[in-house]
C-alpha cells in the first residue's frame, strides 16, 4: 500500500502488486475486520485485501481502489477508520483515517 486517504466521500487506496501480462484480474477489496461491526461505532476496523487470481509475480503494477463511505455517512459524526494491510514482506501496515460528514 503506498497511500491511503479519504476524499470526497471515498477511501481512496494506492496499491502496487507485481503481476504479469497474462490478463488475470485482480480484486482489491476492503472487509470488515470485526464481525461485530456496526454504522455508528467510534472506531471502524478494516483490512484491505488483494487477491492475484493465480497471476505469476513478475514486474510491478500500481493503481487506485476506491471504496465509497456513504454507509458511514451520519451527520456531524466523525468516524476513524483503522485500515490493516498486508506489505510485500508479510509485515502488517496499519493506517488511521478520520472521516466526518458534513451535509
Amino acid at each position: 500500500v503506498l497511500s491511503m486517504k479519504e476524499g470526497g466521500g471515498y477511501l481512496n487506496v494506492k496499491f502496487e502488486y507485481n503481476g504479469s501480462s497474462a490478463g488475470k484480474s485482480h480484486f482489491i477489496s476492503v472487509v470488515s475486520a470485526d464481525p461485530d461491526l456496526s454504522v455508528g461505532e467510534d472506531v471502524v476496523k478494516l483490512e484491505l485485501r488483494h487477491n492475484q487470481n493465480g497471476d505469476p509475480e513478475k514486474y510491478p503494477v500500481a493503481g487506485w481502489a476506491c471504496f465509497d463511505l456513504e454507509p458511514y455517512n451520519i451527520a456531524g459524526k466523525e468516524t476513524t477508520f483503522e485500515i490493516s494491510a498486508r506489505d510485500f514482506d508479510g509485515s502488517t501496515v496499519t493506517k488511521t483515517i478520520k472521516y466526518k460528514y458534513e451535509e
